[in-house]
């Protein structure tokens, strides 16, 4: 039986911490509930907390997640259907593509842009002067032109492009629990690609 007299454990720094690992493994590929247990399994193990937590350790929790997970949940279904096969039409060109040639755009429906990458990069470069190339990173959360690349560990793949990660297993099955030390790994790949890439600038 649950002894409900016992000591909140759940400090606000270890609140913090807990949204970051479930915002970065949403980010990853993994789903809301995928992403709050692996966080949760962080927490605890990083602070060797041991036992089960009592009511209110987990309505701590709970409350630190209440006003994100709505949007948690929609940016988790965008990257899905980013790795996904699933297609739209470009309103532009008309043409079907996969979800991989859309800008992300918070305001849609879906959350991608209503123009695919090609289209829009064609309207910019009509718009914009020649000069000299942008940074890699105007800003972290900026839609700008980067670096494309894949790269891949057992199988699991991450493709970077637009500044942002996206994972995926190779043979396009969902991506489990079991799938985040594969993904930590091609995360440090991918960044080891990126100061490559910048130190040939």
């Amino acid at each position: 039986m649950e002894n409900t007299a016992i000591e909140n454990r759940i400090t606000d720094r270890m609140r913090v911490e807990y949204r970051s690992e479930i915002e970065a493994g949403v980010k990853a590929g993994f789903t809301y509930e995928q992403s709050k247990s692996m966080a949760l399994d962080f927490i605890r193990k990083k602070y060797e907390i041991d036992g089960d937590l009592s009511v209110s350790e987990n309505a701590t929790l709970g409350g630190t997640m209440k006003w994100f997970k709505k949007s948690l949940e929609k940016k988790a279904e965008q990257v899905s259907l980013k790795t996904s096969t699933g297609t739209k039409i470009c309103t532009k060109c008309g043409l079907k593509k996969n979800y991989s040639e859309f800008w992300a755009n918070k305001t849609t429906k879906d959350g991608f842009q209503y123009w695919c990458k090609d289209c829009m990069q064609k309207v910019e470069k009509k718009s914009v002067e020649a000069e000299s190339p942008t940074s890699l990173f105007k800003d972290v959360f900026e839609e700008v032109d980067t670096y494309t690349f894949s790269v891949s560990v057992n199988n699991m793949r991450v493709i970077y492009e637009n500044g942002q990660m996206y994972y995926s297993r190779i043979d396009d099955t969902p991506l489990s629990d079991h799938d985040i030390d594969d993904a930590l790994k091609l995360r440090k790949r991918a960044h080891e690609k990126i100061a490559s890439l910048t130190r040939g600038n």
